[in-house]
């Protein structure tokens, strides 16, 4: 991190001072349009946001841009987390053998669902759409399955490893080749909710996972990840996938198979049937504290 880093308003004046070589003023200033994440949900934005009323709402804030501001007005300082942005080479083979010998990551038993998923729907030869990404994890893991990983993320990265490929989502959706498979790990229950850069959207998941049908093959797999509970936004974090929420999100995808859930909450995976008395008991059970990332594999049949 970079406490010191100087205040937004005095980048021009200091790319000019620099003749434009300040490799990190360079850096900042070719970031379009950064900003922090909005701090509260604007009010004309709660029916959308709440589908009508029925999904509940709830605070939980994070500004987790990888440029941040610490302070405010005049005594404003850029804070940087460079640390997220270089994925090195060492680092992404550190984790191909952790993969290799069956460890878990940040998410836990969401990888070991994972591992299980991709030893029946294997990506040996694919290249795998790495839908955003914080760290090399899902890029390591899909090498170490035999796929060729192509991230797609809203921020930048940089690397030394020619293994890794890295595009924008307007640069997928726009020109962006048409994969073969997609790992989406804990990542599009965050779209629309501007807590990494993104612009404020209410169905920013649902379009997400529409428009990702486009860019991907005919019979492409989807292995997806999103928490499971009680349906909520907790706003700024994430969306929360229950009976009523899940179903638009996979709306144009076969479900294929559902890694994870105890038995008897899906009654049927194609068509979609979900118990919603069984749901609600099990996560009252549970607490509003647990929020399970089963691995769903999802089929693109709108190709």
């Amino acid at each position: 991190m970079i406490p010191e880093s100087p205040g937004i308003d005095r980048f021009q004046e200091l790319m000019a001072q620099s003749g434009g070589t300040d490799p990190l003023l360079r850096l900042i200033a070719a970031i379009n349009g950064w900003k922090p994440a909005p701090r509260d949900l604007p009010p004309h934005m709660v029916e959308g946001f709440s589908m009508g009323g029925q999904v509940a709402i709830r605070d939980y804030f994070r500004d987790d841009t990888f440029i941040k501001l610490e302070g405010s007005g005049a005594d404003a300082r850029v804070c940087i987390d460079l640390n997220s942005m270089i994925y090195t080479r060492q680092q992404v083979d550190h984790i191909i053998g952790l993969v290799k010998r069956g460890w878990y990551f940040h998410y836990g038993q969401t990888d070991i669902w994972l591992y299980e998923a991709l030893k029946h729907h294997p990506i040996t030869g694919k290249t795998v759409a790495i839908i955003g990404s914080a760290c090399p994890v899902y890029e390591g893991m899909c090498l170490a399955y035999g796929g060729t990983p192509l991230t797609v993320e809203y921020q930048v990265r940089v690397t030394d490893d020619d293994r890794l490929r890295f595009i924008s989502p307007d640069q997928f959706a726009a020109a962006g080749p048409r994969v073969e498979a997609a790992f989406s790990v804990s990542s599009f229950e965050h779209d629309g909710l501007g807590r990494y850069g993104d612009p404020l959207d209410h169905d920013g998941d649902l379009k997400a996972m529409a428009a990702l049908t486009r860019q991907m093959a005919p019979d492409g797999l989807l292995y997806l990840t999103v928490p499971f509970q009680h349906d909520a936004v907790i706003w700024n974090v994430n969306r929360h996938y229950g009976p009523i929420r899940l179903p638009h999100l996979i709306r144009d995808w076969t479900l294929v198979a559902v890694y994870g859930p105890p038995e008897g909450l899906f009654l049927s995976l194609d068509p979609l049937v979900i118990h919603a008395q069984a749901w609600a008991r099990h996560f009252d059970e549970v607490g509003p504290g647990v929020a399970p990332e089963w691995v769903l594999v999802l089929r693109n049949d709108k190709a």
